[in-house]
């Protein structure tokens, strides 16, 4: 029917995630150094969320873009982390308004 279908075991997250007190201290020096990465990033940044994303809750979405000097973040409603396949013409206009805001005028 040309629908798009995702689907996400929530038993491999924890696998993801470092289980040892070395990866703890891996990831925490990583994320301190992408933190760091991201206060220099001098152009605008756009986050899309998804309403109901169950992977980026809406204070990391405002956390993450407040790393960058210029972040922005726009939640889609009814969208869920797959916010391009869920909803393509609210994507697409969310990326078209940030550009237009942000570009300059075309000669």
């Amino acid at each position: 029917d040309g629908t798009v279908t995702y689907r996400f075991d929530p038993e491999v997250l924890p696998k993801l995630l470092p289980a040892t007190e070395d990866g703890r201290r891996r990831n925490a020096a990583a994320l301190a150094e992408q933190i760091e990465r991201s206060r220099t990033v001098g152009c605008p940044m756009l986050l899309l969320r998804g309403e109901h994303s169950d992977i980026l809750s809406p204070d990391e979405a405002t956390a993450t873009a407040g790393m960058f000097p210029h972040g922005r973040v726009v939640e889609l409603p009814g969208t869920t982390h797959l916010v391009p396949t869920d909803d393509p013409r609210a994507f697409r206009s969310a990326v078209f308004t940030f550009l237009d805001a942000e570009l300059p005028p075309h000669r």
